[in-house]
């Protein structure tokens, strides 16, 4: 079947996600991956990865911003996930991934169509509520 997923192409480093806006700066760390994506609201994405403690505080996995940088939905600061889905809030313009590299991860973009098509063939699904809490 195919779920309609793209592959997202990260580089090394991590994003500060924890300020109420994100400057997108990139502090380089080997430990780190990170992507900035395009996105729009209802856009579905699948994560499986940790976080680790950057030298600041616990990194977030991910954070839902404005095109500004404007914060709309983070991560609990160093939580593991695995098959967790999370779908663009209204107002979401990019969305900023910060990973540890010390294991193997899989991150993919699904449109409705193909989420709705996992759900209907039994696809295990990790709805983290916790993950989805501003903090």
């Amino acid at each position: 079947m195919n779920t309609g997923a793209e592959a997202i192409h990260f580089e090394t480093g991590w994003i500060d996600a924890r300020p109420d806006i994100l400057t997108f700066e990139v502090h380089v760390d080997v430990n780190y991956k990170y992507a900035i994506v395009d996105c729009n609201e209802g856009d579905i994405f699948t994560i499986n990865g940790r976080a680790s403690v950057a030298v600041e505080g616990p990194s977030r996995i991910w954070c839902f911003t404005k095109t500004d940088g404007e914060k709309i939905s983070v991560a609990q600061g160093g939580i593991s996930v695995s098959n967790l889905v999370i779908v663009a809030p209204q107002n979401a313009k990019k969305l900023v991934i910060t990973l540890s590299t010390l294991d193997s991860y899989c991150f993919k973009r699904k449109s409705a169509d193909a989420f709705k098509a996992e759900i209907s063939s039994g696809f295990p699904l990790n709805m983290n509520k916790k993950a989805w809490d501003i903090g």
